[in-house]
């Protein structure tokens, strides 16, 4: 931070589905998606622009992806 270096650690514990041309989300291992119960890849680039967006009063060193329907 001194040198002005925004590190960020983005942990994603998450299958990562995309999306067929059929419109339907997809994992090779999980199956279909439902519910957004994966993570798309353009939200996944949107939480990393966000943190390069970040202005440095406020810097997030971690952000860890999961999606809603994480079981705890």
């Amino acid at each position: 931070m001194p040198q002005g270096i925004h590190v960020t650690h983005v942990p994603i514990d998450a299958a990562i589905g995309w999306t067929q041309e059929d419109g339907t989300r997809w994992h090779r291992l999980a199956g279909t998606t439902v519910d957004d119960n994966m993570a798309d890849p353009a939200r996944i680039a949107e939480t990393c622009l966000q943190l390069h967006r970040q202005h440095r009063s406020t810097w997030a060193f971690e952000v860890v992806l999961r999606p809603w329907a994480e079981k705890w």
